[in-house]
């Protein structure tokens, strides 16, 4: 077996340095939610790992007693998931459940923020609803990221509210910086200058809606009339990317920019359009949510709870779900209303993000009432 690999900065200072946290998955390079607020909290002298290696029976117990964590943090659990068959995911899911066990039972505590309803992509919801249900008897405490959210969480686990802490989702302003204006913006992405641009940014996955997407932008007619749908973001998976590259292939007014977009060109893609577009079928947060509203822009979102209530009265274009013309209809609206409005609503909101310090602030909270 491999000796695992961590990130870790020491630190020392009263309550704090007692406290060694491993974040587990690291999906750091993939959204620089977890290391924001990694910095965040060894800058108040709490040790935190970023577990790495070959740990194969039961990796959350292992991973915290090589580095001597005395929390691990679990994020997500689909990666201890195996997504095959139904019997080989409930083997899958059997040694999760023990391995949160064990790890309690070695007076280890187990702090979970609930990112995701059910896993994007699950095979078997059914079965992951009974995981997670188990899950939340057995850790010590769980995070979720609004009160909308947890209401939602609180009836499908079975658990009484009181049972979550609430911490905001965070801005992400402080990496990304200001974008440059809109034709500064369009003329590094080689954009058109004119027409509307209207932004799906992200991980280019099947729950996220893009074959609607497309059907949506098609039924508007929107490209027709000299505006631009933006696809930008990495493809997990080659055969959706062929597919939806296939389909695009027929609509006016798409263009895709497949492939992880650096940092420094994050603020351009924002920069550059005027709205974002997140058709999502199934969702608690997102990163790319968020992201625009870092960056100010008018969100077409569907009427999910756990999306539209952050928007404040900033829902102009949140569409129904359940109607197959929503989407379509919520284009082009925004393709024909004033968005400055929309923008100054927006603003107001992004001024109400918590920052890296604040949410790190919160949860080095939820580590002290469960460790002390």
């Amino acid at each position: 077996m491999n000796e695992a690999h961590s990130t870790c900065v020491d630190n020392t200072r009263t309550v704090e340095s007692a406290l060694c946290v491993a974040m587990i998955p690291d999906y750091r390079t993939e959204n620089p939610y977890q290391k924001l607020i990694a910095d965040e909290l060894t800058k108040r002298g709490v040790r935190v790992v970023f577990p790495k290696g070959g740990r194969r029976i039961f990796p959350l117990l292992q991973a915290a007693r090589h580095e001597r964590c005395n929390i691990v943090h679990l994020h997500w659990i689909t990666p201890f998931l195996h997504d095959a068959i139904a019997p080989v995911y409930v083997l899958y899911a059997i040694r999760l459940i023990l391995d949160i066990a064990l790890t309690r039972i070695n007076n280890i505590r187990v702090v979970w923020t609930i990112h995701n309803k059910i896993s994007h992509d699950a095979r078997h919801p059914k079965l992951e609803m009974l995981v997670q249900r188990i899950i939340a008897n057995i850790v010590n405490t769980m995070i979720v990221h609004s009160a909308e959210i947890r209401r939602e969480i609180s009836v499908n686990l079975k658990k009484p509210i009181s049972s979550f802490y609430v911490i905001p989702h965070l801005s992400y302003a402080h990496i990304y910086g200001e974008a440059p204006n809109t034709v500064e913006s369009r003329r590094q992405l080689n954009l058109k200058p004119t027409g509307r641009i209207f932004l799906n940014f992200g991980l280019m996955k099947p729950y996220k809606g893009l074959q609607k997407l497309l059907e949506s932008w098609s039924a508007s007619e929107l490209g027709h009339q000299g505006n631009t749908l933006l696809l930008a973001g990495k493809f997990m998976n080659p055969a959706f990317q062929s597919e939806i590259t296939a389909t695009a292939s027929s609509i006016a007014g798409v263009r895709i920019d497949a492939g992880f977009v650096p940092n420094g060109h994050v603020r351009l893609y924002f920069g550059a359009c005027d709205a974002v577009v997140l058709p999502f079928e199934r969702i608690l947060t997102s990163g790319s949510l968020h992201l625009a509203i870092t960056f100010g822009k008018p969100l077409i979102i569907p009427n999910i709870a756990a999306l539209s209530d952050i928007l404040q009265d900033a829902d102009t274009f949140v569409y129904d779900s359940d109607n197959p013309t929503g989407l379509t209809q919520a284009l082009r609206r925004c393709a024909t209303i004033d968005l400055d409005q929309e923008q100054i609503k927006m603003d107001a909101i992004r001024q109400s993000l918590s920052s890296p310090a604040d949410v790190a602030e919160a949860t080095l909270q939820v580590y002290k009432d469960t460790m002390f």
